[in-house]
């Protein structure tokens, strides 16, 4: 889990991952899932709390669940009962410190967490977390540059998304297609998000954005709940186009799977992807 407040930026670790979700976690402020697989970043932080929806995405893909600290509220926002309920493997800051976790004395806690990727994988590896994930794979294909040139193809050279209300705030997310590298580049609060270590421009090869329900938890808390299970309403930008369909994820285990406007399931290109969840309410322009 990774922080997104705009005191913990820039972060480190972000443009090495292979898939990253990004929802609200409270208050219109995005927090990202962040998964690696073939890429070590050595280090990724601001590493931040854990929040029950992101664990439904964890879920499909048969993660270690890494974050600092969790949503206590005895409602349907508690995490502990999420990890009972999931099974999922739990790698939290809070009980483990060094070597595997550590702050920044440069950064205000707390948003100064850093977890060390190399010793969380022998960690792992002691405890016998190793061996293929058991994953529903996506469908991948070639890239096609020249897609947007075709004559039923939507443009989308840029992609604008209104986190918890307008384009204007500190969350508002912007997505411009470079040709050059067939991948889109994303901006946030109006500047280019960039990684904290080598100031390279955060870059997708493909940006899936899903429309779904979200209401308060009702736990006295400003904690929120995602409706991560179902379909509905999804758009998937890759090859400087828009592809529009739906999104579907049966059950939490299931792999999230998009799907065009005919039915078919829609093929990614290869390389970092990002799934930006929405709100029914969260503008979307195109």
């Amino acid at each position: 889990m990774i922080d997104n407040l705009v005191t913990a930026r820039p972060q480190v670790g972000l443009v090495k991952a292979d898939l990253v979700f990004e929802a609200v976690a409270e208050g219109g402020i995005t927090r990202f899932l962040a998964v690696y697989w073939r890429n070590k970043p050595g280090r990724i932080m601001p590493v931040r709390s854990a929040r029950v929806y992101y664990m439904d995405w964890a879920a499909e893909l048969d993660a270690l669940y890494v974050h600092w600290g969790a949503a206590r509220s005895g409602g349907p926002a508690d995490v502990p009962s999420a990890f009972a309920r999931l099974g999922l493997r739990d790698i939290d800051a809070f009980a483990l410190g060094t070597p595997y976790f550590s702050r920044d004395p440069d950064r205000p806690s707390p948003h100064d967490g850093i977890a060390d990727t190399d010793a969380l994988w022998e960690l792992a590896a002691s405890n016998d977390w190793t061996g293929p994930p058991a994953i529903e794979s996506w469908q991948f294909k070639e890239d096609e540059p020249q897609r947007a040139q075709q004559q039923a193809a939507a443009a989308a050279p840029t992609v604008d998304l209104g986190f918890g209300g307008p384009f204007k705030s500190d969350y508002a997310v912007h997505w411009e297609y470079d040709p050059d590298t067939n991948g889109y580049l994303r901006s946030q609060g109006g500047e280019p998000h960039e990684d904290g270590e080598s100031g390279n421009q955060v870059q997708a090869r493909n940006v899936a954005v899903v429309v779904t329900s979200v209401s308060l938890a009702g736990d006295g808390t400003s904690h929120l709940l995602y409706e991560t299970t179902g379909s509905g309403e999804a758009v998937v930008f890759l090859d400087g186009v828009a592809v529009p369909g739906t999104w579907s994820k049966p059950d939490a285990h299931s792999r999230i799977r998009f799907f065009d406007a005919a039915g078919n399931e829609i093929a990614f290109n290869r390389g970092q992807t990002w799934i930006e969840v929405l709100s029914t309410s969260d503008p979307l322009t195109y």
